[in-house]
């Protein structure tokens, strides 16, 4: 993989959501790459006509406006990732069908949650190297791999304490 880096490896991470990103902003960013919006302390995929401002009495005019990068952006910016998954002694049948199901389940990820991607897919003879913007999207891509491919062992570690770094390391067994 070339010079991705794990997220944070040596600074903490807070343990939850309004530590590591901050308070929640009474304003309207829109990433400046990839279009999501933050409002309502989350970001979404678009402003949809921004209800919950309008509930509040207040319209988008009333809030300040704002582009950045969204912290997934940020972190493909940076080079950075929060899950890895290395995948070795994958069969030649199965590699097409082992890409679709990372590209395909990592697009209906980003369908629920927009900070949810894929940062790269690489592939070598034998060996596959996934990474992601978060953990937990990590292990339930594992667990869809050995659901799917029955010969595959999962082995999942995780970074140190301050890290919310996972690497999960899958092998194919063959019969």
């Amino acid at each position: 993989m070339e010079n991705f880096k794990p997220y944070n490896f040596k600074e903490p991470l807070a343990r939850t959501e309004k530590q590591e990103l901050g308070r929640g902003k009474k304003a309207l960013i829109f990433c400046s790459t990839c279009g999501i919006v933050y409002y309502q302390k989350a970001w979404h995929h678009t402003p949809d006509h921004f209800k919950g401002l309008v509930k509040e009495g207040k319209k988008p005019k009333d809030y300040a406006i704002n582009f950045k990068l969204c912290p997934a952006c940020q972190m493909v910016k940076d080079r950075q990732y929060e899950g890895r998954i290395i995948i070795e002694g994958v069969p030649d049948k199965a590699v097409a069908e082992l890409e679709n199901l990372a590209m395909n389940f990592c697009e209906k990820a980003r369908v629920r949650d927009p900070l949810d991607r894929l940062i790269a897919l690489k592939r070598d003879k034998n060996r596959m190297e996934i990474t992601l913007t978060e953990n937990q999207l990590a292990k339930r891509l594992a667990h869809k791999i050995k659901e799917v491919f029955h010969k595959a062992s999962v082995h999942i570690t995780y970074a140190g304490s301050p890290s919310d770094v996972v690497e999960i390391k899958i092998n194919f067994i063959h019969s």
